[in-house]
């Protein structure tokens, strides 16, 4: 079974800010889970998301990750 990470915990496997990973979700460019009202992140997706080459430009989001 793959691991499903929290929004904390995806925040630091992506090397994000928390506000950032919810910017990015709002945008839909992070495959997400939806429980209810939280967020669930699944490692192979994380990862399989990085290889395509994500990574939110400093246009994007801001040092406080949010939206500019």
């Amino acid at each position: 079974m793959d691991s499903l990470l929290n929004v904390e915990e995806a925040a630091q496997f992506l090397k994000m800010s928390k506000g950032a990973v919810y910017v990015a979700v709002a945008r839909r460019q992070l495959p997400v889970l939806r429980l209810g009202r939280r967020l669930r992140f699944r490692l192979s997706d994380l990862e399989r998301h990085l290889e395509k080459g994500f990574s939110p430009t400093a246009e994007e989001v801001d040092i406080r990750g949010k939206a500019s």
